[in-house]
């Protein structure tokens, strides 16, 4: 036989092997493959939805729905075919369609970096699933078979998923409020109407930009006051095509776009400027944060929302290296640009504007970014594009569940700068609270009367601070498996944080004290607050410390001559205090663990007591409850009393569930299955549970009522008793402070 001969007797093979790729497929394995085909429809709606191109969904939708439909029909023949050729007995266009789908599943969730075994699970799930789906249908619709089978059909599923939704996984969790936790509260709540309630003042809103703006006419044609671009060129490298193609402009030309809620009045009035964090770019966040905008203008400030979404990422374009940099860079420039229209006839900032009393707030990376444009000396001393911003009096910053890194191996400090930080317990993305890493770099001069604060809510997560970001604080596809039956309701979310920061914002910038007890115990607040959990610290410049915890320090040795001593305890050491993955709040406190009881003393000495430049009003101390190094199961409630004695043998005892108990654990389980937390992103949800300080204040004039022969002046040694055991706490902050 020769060789053309060959040829083509392997040429009619083949021929003959792609007409039988179908041979194998029988009608109801065709059916299945149907069922197949339609469910990669769902797959391009999650394409569409987690790569918007800006364009429009339908337009994305049908541009993704070809390009899958193309692949999947390739695929499968391909698939297909190759069987033929090696004989393989099996359905063969149904098993390639079920390759190709389950290879786009997997990849789609390992491209969301949801990590490979779970996306391996539900890859295979979402193919048994559509099997199961399209078998039900065919069995329905088949006239050969009995009622009783067709019926039997429906229940089987519908049984399933009752049970399933009964399940305990699927309920929500019991976290208590605190009206269940303090049925009576320590402190009578202020009487003032809420912080959260709009002021007196009418509201003008406009918007400032380049009016250029491709995708936004309040930014384009339709702009209010046209301001000017700046040249970012020193901090970015590379700015893709397909971002200028999207956006319209190159890193030489950003925009200083801006939504302003303006109060109609004299002035002038103290200014706000509203940072967003990162999210997919073309999904715009600067309009999320309108409900605090309209709000904090009503009472008099000046609030802006700044337009940063040109920094953020996109699956098409990534996101700029120094993006954190730029962030804080572009809230300067709005200052100067301002500024600028301040000082310009005809504009409606014009003597308008106080920039003695500026505040900042910022939420996920604006967080960051806000306390770096606070501390912008580390990271732009030569830029001399923002020379004059140092005239700025940035007095407070506000960070909405702030990341917090090291920007160039360099961290922001804040120094004689008031600060409030607020996180929530089931955020999914900033998932460890960062903040209170931040809360411990934010010092005062002695004395001083600025202040920080730290809110940490048991049911709060990371995207209801915005309302354009909807409820899933990852992306999607990984948003679609989080769990938000234990998240509270967003509107309750908000109404907590138009309270605080309200607040906040008239403790600080208005010299107002009618709110400021808000602060230092969040029951001052009941008569406004939501039902949930929460936990608070509050120090200020006259917090004067009994006890400095140094990893590297005599746990028994003090500054000022104090001495400790404890007894009863399995554990009394001085460690790192850490987040929920293990990773360092660069502060280090007292760990105390006993299995029935235990006493901690504080001996005070005199000199410490002549150093006190300041009357205190209450002894203070923050209390973590780290329960969880002890048992998974252990409900541990310890209880603890505080003694006070004189040197003349005179005593007061305080139980601090007067004030109030020690919290209780707070276990998180992100994913709708439980058991998805150890596997969805990467061991990223591992640890349900993360110990967070929370503030504990026993006024002294309550021990002078019980005892005038104890004073601060001659109180000679305090005494934690801790009961109720087994049980493992932290301690920070202890001593006393001033108001």
């Amino acid at each position: 036989m020769d060789k053309f001969q060959l040829h083509k007797k392997f040429f009619c093979w083949l021929k003959d092997r792609g007409q039988k790729i179908s041979e194998q497929d029988t009608k109801i394995w065709r059916l299945l493959l149907l069922f197949m085909a339609l469910s990669n429809i769902g797959i391009v709606i999650v394409i569409t939805m987690a790569n918007p191109t800006g364009i429009g969904f339908i337009v994305d939708f049908v541009f993704y729905l070809l390009l899958v439909s193309i692949a999947f029909i390739i695929t499968t023949l391909l698939i297909a075919f190759i069987f033929s050729l090696l004989y393989v007995p099996l359905p063969r266009l149904f098993v390639g369609s079920v390759i190709f789908t389950w290879s786009l599943v997997y990849y789609i969730l390992s491209v969301g970096n949801l990590g490979t075994l779970f996306s391996v699970i539900i890859a295979t799930s979402f193919i048994f699933l559509t099997m199961i789906i399209g078998a039900i249908i065919i069995i329905l619709f088949n006239t050969q078979l009995s009622l009783k089978i067709k019926i039997l059909t429906i229940l089987l599923p519908m049984v399933i998923l009752y049970l399933t939704y009964q399940s305990p996984y699927m309920q929500k969790s019991e976290i208590p409020a605190f009206s269940e936790v303090y049925p009576k509260p320590a402190v009578t709540p202020i009487l003032e109407e809420s912080p959260a309630k709009k002021g007196n003042f009418t509201v003008i809103y406009f918007t400032y930009g380049s009016g250029k703006d491709r995708h936004r006419r309040e930014y384009g044609q339709k702009v209010d006051l046209v301001s000017k671009t700046v040249d970012a060129s020193e901090y970015i490298d590379k700015w893709p095509r397909s971002r200028e193609i999207f956006w319209g402009f190159n890193e030489k030309e950003l925009p200083l776009n801006g939504r302003v809620w303006f109060p109609n009045g004299e002035g002038p009035f103290p200014i706000v400027l509203i940072t967003h964090g990162n999210h997919k770019m073309e999904d715009f966040s600067d309009a999320g944060y309108a409900y605090l905008g309209e709000l904090l203008a009503s009472r008099g400030f000046i609030t802006i929302s700044l337009d940063q979404n040109f920094l953020n990422y996109s699956n098409w374009s990534g996101i700029p290296k120094k993006d954190m940099e730029l962030r804080a860079w572009i809230i300067l420039h709005h200052l100067l640009q301002i500024d600028e229209f301040s000082q310009t006839p005809g504009t409606p900032f014009y003597q308008k504007v106080d920039f003695e009393r500026v505040a900042l707030i910022g939420h996920s990376r604006g967080g960051l970014a806000s306390t770096m444009a606070v501390d912008y000396s580390k990271w732009f001393d030569h830029d001399t594009s923002i020379e004059g911003v140092d005239k700025f009096k940035i007095q407070s910053v506000v960070a909405l569940a702030p990341t917090d890194k090291a920007v160039d191996k360099k961290l922001p400090y804040l120094w004689e700068t008031n600060y409030l930080v607020i996180h929530g317990a089931q955020d999914a993305d900033v998932n460890s609270f960062r903040g209170e890493r931040q809360y411990g770099r934010t010092r005062f001069r002695n004395g001083s009367k600025k202040f920080k604060a730290a809110l940490y809510l048991a049911e709060a997560n990371h995207s209801y601070f915005n309302t354009d970001w909807g409820k899933r604080d990852i992306s999607i596809p990984g948003g679609f498996f989080l769990n938000h039956r234990d998240t509270m309701d967003s509107k309750d979310q908000r109404e907590i944080t138009k309270i605080y920061i309200s607040a906040f914002l008239e403790t600080t910038l208005l010299n107002s004290s009618r709110y400021e007890k808000l602060f230092y115990n969040y029951q001052y607040g009941l008569n406004w607050l939501p039902e949930t959990l929460y936990f608070n610290r509050y120090e200020n410049g006259m917090f004067q410390p009994i006890n400095k915890f140094y990893t590297n320090r005599d746990k028994r040795v003090f500054d000022k001559d104090i001495r400790a001593n404890a007894q009863g305890f399995s554990i009394w050491d001085i460690e790192t205090a850490k987040d929920r993955r293990g990773n360092s709040k660069g502060k280090a406190g007292l760990v105390l663990q006993w299995d029935k009881e235990g006493s901690y003393a504080i001996s005070i000495s005199q000199k410490y007591i002549s150093s006190l430049k300041n009357e205190p009003d209450s002894f203070i101390l923050s209390i973590a409850n780290m329960a969880r190094d002890l048992d998974e199961n252990l409900e541990s409630r310890p209880k603890v009393e505080v003694e006070f004695r004189n040197k003349s043998g005179d005593s007061v005892q305080l139980p601090l569930d007067e004030y109030m108990p020690l919290p209780a654990r707070i276990k998180v389980q992100y994913t709708k299955i439980p058991w998805f937390d150890k596997i969805m992103k990467k061991g990223k949800y591992e640890e349900d549970e993360e110990p967070v300080f929370h503030m504990y204040e026993i006024k002294l004039n309550k021990i002078k009522s019980l005892n005038d022969n104890i004073t601060y002046q001659n109180i000679s040694e305090i005494i934690l008793h801790f009961t109720n055991g087994p049980g493992k706490v932290m301690i920070d902050d202890v001593g006393y402070i001033s108001y």
